[in-house]
């Protein structure tokens, strides 16, 4: 049986990006043995049952942080210590890591991947990242037999690289179906709002590029309307976020409601889903709330640009204009059949975005690697 190497910084992305991506590796006869840190025992209800070994590499997210020595020393000798035919990299730094340490397997005949979840360096980034994450991702490109993007900007920029082949896919994959025909679930109740309440949605990580500020800034002009900002996720930036609702003197229409794994029920009952986002290589969540009816009010950025067209799956602002989201939910809030007419189209728009049809874009790079190495 063929042997492909797997990894990612954390084994959280592998569970919750990649089991539709292992499934196919198994139909192509691969046996998969994921590398990547083991950070599953605060990520409930995530398993990594779906694949055949697991190797733990202490990779770090920091680029400064000095453990990415030993990630570098552990990840080259499982290279080297395993006959794997692909190996296969996600997320930056260990996807920098790997390939810098696959270079003498690969001159052996081991195809190496990457899948780009977002390049740094995009349209409207900072000359920072230009500066800093550009000439990485173009040197790691030689060391690099096939990139896949999982937007069209990346998909442009990767195919001026030096990779051989670059195949663009239509994201990792939503499982559409499970959005659109879930059984609503409404949380009004549950969570202390009017049981009239207009309730915008956001499934994201409380982490800085999620940009929830500026939509806590936004609820300071929508509170003459009985219209409450629900987010879902962990992360980080909580307490600072509260502290931020309590000075805008938001708190009692800004909802925390953390991590939950029945969102698909929950979004059938939301009226609006926002994204509003300072970068995304894609932006799942808003996939995920247009495959489950809602019209959507985001950010007008690279991979968001993939799905979004303006008036028709919802509004975009830029991400940094409060006043810009305050006055397309409020647009929405008064106009029914424009969210209605959003809401039937999203439920279209977002099948493009399918795991069926991402699963058979990663099939066509995998058949064109496979087909040139012989």
């Amino acid at each position: 049986m063929k042997q492909l190497l797997l990894v990612a910084s954390v084994q959280s992305h592998i569970c919750q990006f990649h089991r539709a991506h292992v499934q196919l590796l198994h139909e192509l006869g691969y046996e998969v043995t994921v590398a990547a840190h083991n950070n599953l025992d605060v990520k409930p209800g995530l398993k990594l049952d779906f694949v055949d070994h697991i190797i733990e590499v202490p990779f770090e997210r920091n680029v400064l942080n000095k453990g990415n020595i030993a990630a570098y020393k552990t990840i080259k000798e499982v290279i080297a210590s395993g006959d794997y035919d692909v190996i296969h990299c996600n997320t930056p730094i260990a996807s920098v890591l790997t390939r810098m340490a696959a270079r003498k397997t690969r001159k052996q005949g081991t195809k190496v991947v990457y899948t780009a979840h977002g390049f740094q360096f995009y349209k409207g980034s900072s000359l920072k990242n230009w500066m800093l994450y550009y000439p990485i991702e173009l040197l790691m490109s030689r060391f690099t037999d096939l990139i896949f993007t999982i937007n069209k900007e990346d998909y442009r920029r990767a195919k001026k690289m030096h990779a051989k082949h670059v195949q663009y896919i239509p994201g990792i994959g939503v499982d559409t179906a499970r959005f659109r025909n879930a059984t609503p679930k409404d949380i009004r109740q549950e969570l202390g709002l009017p049981l009239d309440a207009f309730v915008l949605l956001t499934v994201a990580e409380l982490h800085p590029r999620k940009n929830h500020k500026t939509m806590i800034d936004a609820m300071r002009q929508l509170q003459d309307f009985p219209i409450y900002y629900v987010l879902f996720g962990n992360g980080i930036l909580e307490e600072e976020l509260r502290e931020m609702c309590h000075a805008f003197g938001v708190e009692n229409r800004v909802i925390f409601a953390g991590y939950r794994r029945d969102v698909p029920e929950v979004m059938k009952c939301c009226d609006i889903g926002v994204l509003p986002s300072i970068r995304e290589g894609l932006g799942l969540a808003g996939i995920e709330a247009m495959a489950a009816g809602l019209p959507m009010v985001t950010s007008n950025i690279n991979g968001i640009l993939d799905y979004m067209i303006q008036g028709k799956t919802g509004l975009m602002c830029d991400p940094l204009d409060a006043d810009a989201f305050a006055k397309a939910i409020l647009r929405l809030y008064h106009n029914k059949n424009l969210r209605d007419e959003m809401a039937a189209f999203n439920v279209e728009k977002a099948k493009e975005f399918d795991v069926h049809n991402s699963v058979e874009s990663l099939r066509k790079g995998y058949n064109t690697l496979m087909t040139c190495a012989q």
